[in-house]
């Protein structure tokens, strides 16, 4: 089930029906205009309530309700329970961060439960509520950089990326858990792919003593060497610094926790190029470093399934002195 993403700049004024401003300022929402343009599809649904699919008139007023997701089945018998919201503050002390925090099914708020952090896609952080049936506690937040809290805020690290990032996402951790003692920071682990495992490697790089163990999926190893990166970064030759900071090819040394890189062999948009790379940085005293290589895998394959683990152990080769 989808988490609601929190709209921080309100209702433009220009929409005068106070049925539609209602329709804008959900948290999570999409519209489907009618060829007539007199009325519309609205699915919208937040962390706590299921999705909906409504008919609407074009000024916001509320036709019939098409559909509603029934999730009883859900409730009653698997035991689900909503996620958490959170508002904490970025690393700079001022910036309003939103997330949500999963729990297991069977929580027990007297027991001690290990902390999982997903970084989602580019520009957006998400969780996996399944990973949290495992007995974790997820947590996820949006930091600066991501989508959906406009042009400023998404465009936070553009031109120096990777320079806040981790900073950000350790904030989250340590206000978040502050108020919540079940959350056992001796036990982190974080979790990506593509972009979100160039962060997960980088997190474990740049705060080797908050995580403890990380699964890198499809990871970008150095922006220089990946062709989308100049619309976030600029072009190499006008950045150079910026490029050489956001390598993590550079920081190898300093892992300290148990780091697991998985790549596919066939990825066209992050060669598994960048996974070698950033093995053969590893210094040989390090902890084991693993990789697992999936034969044929695409990077889209491997993305949508940031959830599997290597099911053959013959597929991984460990790396160790």
């Amino acid at each position: 089930m989808s988490w609601g993403r929190r709209r921080t700049s309100g209702v433009a004024p220009c929409y005068e029906s106070q049925d539609l401003r209602s329709v804008l300022a959900r948290p999570l929402y999409s519209i489907r205009m009618a060829p007539s343009k007199q009325v519309f599809l609205d699915s919208h649904s937040s962390g706590d309530r299921p999705p909906v699919v409504e008919m609407r008139r074009a000024d916001g007023r509320l036709l019939q309700t098409v559909c509603k997701a029934d999730v009883s089945t859900l409730m009653n018998e698997l035991k689900w329970r909503a996620p958490e919201e959170f508002v904490v503050k970025a690393a700079d002390g001022n910036t309003n961060l939103y997330g949500v925090l999963y729990k297991p099914y069977d929580f027990d708020p007297n027991k001690k439960y290990p902390v999982l952090q997903y970084f989602g896609t580019q520009r957006t952080f998400y969780g996996d509520p399944r990973t949290a049936q495992l007995g974790y506690s997820v947590v996820t937040a949006s930091g600066r950089g991501t989508e959906g809290r406009g042009k400023a805020f998404q465009n936070a690290d553009r031109g120096h990326l990777g320079q806040f990032e981790i900073a950000d996402q350790v904030a989250v951790l340590k206000q978040v858990a502050a108020t919540r003692p079940f959350m056992d920071l001796t036990r982190v682990g974080v979790l990506g792919a593509s972009y979100p495992g160039f962060m997960t490697t980088r997190a474990m790089l740049l705060a080797p003593d908050v995580y403890r163990a990380g699964v890198a999926i499809d990871a970008i190893s150095e922006m220089a060497a990946h062709w989308r990166n100049e619309g976030l970064l600029g072009p190499p030759e006008t950045n150079r610094a910026a490029y050489e900071y956001a390598s993590n090819l550079r920081l190898a040394g300093e892992i300290k926790g148990r780091l697991l890189l998985i790549h596919g062999t066939s990825d066209m948009d992050v060669p598994i190029s960048h996974t070698i790379r950033m093995v053969d940085a590893h210094s040989f005293d390090l902890a084991n470093p693993t990789t697992c290589s999936y034969c044929r895998s695409n990077h889209m394959w491997l993305a949508e399934s940031v959830g599997r683990t290597c099911r053959r152990p013959s597929a991984c080769t460990s790396r160790s002195t």
